[in-house]
């Protein structure tokens, strides 16, 4: 048995983006555009009370998705990526 969290307004929330947005992972440079990889990104988390909205997404490939969940990578108020000091680019 596993024990799975399910976010049940993703599914509408990657619809969303994907009706709005080009189809191409959102970080400069990396240049994924497969439907099947890419996901919607919460720039302000879902667990802290961001809201699955337009204003609030990102499409990323499945790498740098988990990159940002994991607090590797960021997007600023400015609307730019940074990694965290001493993680290199992929």
């Amino acid at each position: 048995m596993a024990l799975v969290k399910v976010r049940r307004h993703q599914r509408a929330f990657r619809n969303l983006l994907l009706q709005e947005l080009d189809h191409v992972c959102e970080l400069p440079g990396c240049g994924i555009s497969s439907v099947e990889v890419l996901e919607a990104a919460h720039i302000w988390p879902d667990s802290e009370g961001g809201e699955p909205t337009l204003d609030n997404g990102l499409l990323l490939c499945r790498n740098h998705h988990r990159a940002m969940d994991a607090g590797l990578l960021r997007y600023d108020s400015e609307g730019e990526f940074k990694w965290v000091v001493g993680i290199s680019p992929f």
